[in-house]
């Protein structure tokens, strides 16, 4: 335990805490925006980071990886769900996401246990860099309408970016003007100063602008309030059969599969 942590030196320390502070000032409102794919609470987002990373800090052997939600296994999670005939957001939906969590959870553990990392070596970097640039470019096309201010729009990547284009002229100014200032500061700071926290240095300028100007009062959207305090610890009221469909122990036909492959395109 704790191989990831230890040997604790005070020359480590400091970067270890800037470090820290660093990772949770840009993970935060990742994971909170997570939600909106996956379809869960936005507080869950926050758990999703808070207690995976001190689980891998007691289990991990990695100083550098992250754990906590990711968007492709957001879309994944969603879509499964959602094939169920579930609705987001409701009681059942969010048992069953805890559910997924704790099974993969156990298989990562049990993956440690038996050291089966070198199994990582297996898997082609090719595909890895393609799987992740296309993640990043449906996460953008996802987000533009956002980016603009514009609400509604359409499933499916090609049609969200249709969306986007055919109302481009209803754009609300003042958003663009936020986005364009935030994009500035992250690329102008990775070319003029390729040191400086471009990204950190724009989420604590947009925190203390929304302060400053109450963005509150006025048409911008805001997250708004988020619950606080911890979540109930305890293990979800599913049954044996719930767990077997998380598990994929049933095999669906062929009417199920189309459905998945619907689901997975319409989360996209």
């Amino acid at each position: 335990m704790f191989d990831g942590l230890l040997p604790l030196s005070a020359v480590n320390l400091r970067t270890d805490f800037l470090a820290g502070i660093t990772l949770a000032v840009l993970a935060i409102p990742e994971v909170m925006g997570y939600t909106k794919i996956i379809g869960t609470p936005m507080i869950t987002g926050l758990y999703t980071l808070f207690l995976p990373v001190i689980a891998f800090a007691c289990f991990g052997a990695s100083r550098q990886l992250v754990v906590s939600a990711d968007s492709a296994t957001a879309a994944i999670v969603a879509a499964a769900l959602t094939a169920q005939s579930l609705t987001a957001n409701t009681p059942r939906y969010v048992e069953l996401t805890m559910s997924i969590a704790l099974v993969t959870a156990a298989m990562l553990l049990t993956a440690r246990i038996l050291r089966l990392a070198f199994m990582a070596d297996f898997l082609s970097r090719t595909v890895l860099v393609g799987f992740l640039t296309g993640v990043g470019v449906q996460v953008a096309l996802g987000e533009l309408p956002d980016m603009l201010g514009l609400s509604g729009g359409a499933h499916g990547v090609l049609r969200q970016l249709a969306f986007t284009i055919t109302h481009a002229p209803h754009a609300h100014l003042p958003t663009v003007a936020i986005t364009v200032a935030v994009l500035a500061i992250i690329l102008g700071g990775e070319r003029l100063l390729p040191r400086a926290p471009g990204a950190l240095i724009a989420v604590v300028g947009s925190i203390v602008a929304s302060a400053s100007f109450h963005w509150e009062q006025s048409t911008i959207a805001l997250v708004g309030a988020v619950p606080g305090g911890l979540p109930k610890i305890g293990a979800p009221p599913v049954a044996y059969s719930d767990l077997l469909m998380i598990l994929l122990l049933r095999r669906g036909d062929r009417a199920e599969r189309r459905d998945i492959t619907r689901v997975c395109s319409a989360t996209r």
